[in-house]
């Protein structure tokens, strides 16, 4: 029952909340761009009003905002210390583009 639960999640596309303010096309570069890295279990997970929230194997990584333009998102890690995700964290950028935004996320929770 639990793996069958898991495998559906995984191979369903995002969980979208009511009112989500984000274009098809700027869906699908988040997405292109999350293909791009080959990452096993790296996912668009969510998406809550103009947030994308990223998974790895289910387990939070990052998220962005959409701010009109394909190229340049709001970034914010995930940081379990605090259970929350972390906008203005000093060692990260506040904005950026998706690819290099989860290159840096990825790295620094030390998943190739």
């Amino acid at each position: 029952m639990f793996l069958s639960s898991v495998l559906s999640l995984l191979c369903r596309g995002p969980k979208t909340s009511r009112g989500h303010q984000i274009p098809a096309q700027a869906i699908h570069h988040v997405e292109e761009e999350i293909k791009k890295l080959k990452v096993p279990g790296l996912r668009l997970f969510e998406l809550q009003g103009k947030y994308c929230h990223i998974r790895h194997n289910g387990q939070p990584l990052c998220r962005f905002k959409y701010r009109g333009n394909l190229e340049e998102w709001d970034f914010a890690i995930y940081k379990y210390s605090t259970g929350r995700y972390a906008p203005s964290e000093a060692f990260f950028p506040q904005r950026g583009r998706i690819i290099n935004c989860l290159k840096i996320a990825l790295s620094a929770y030390n998943i190739d």
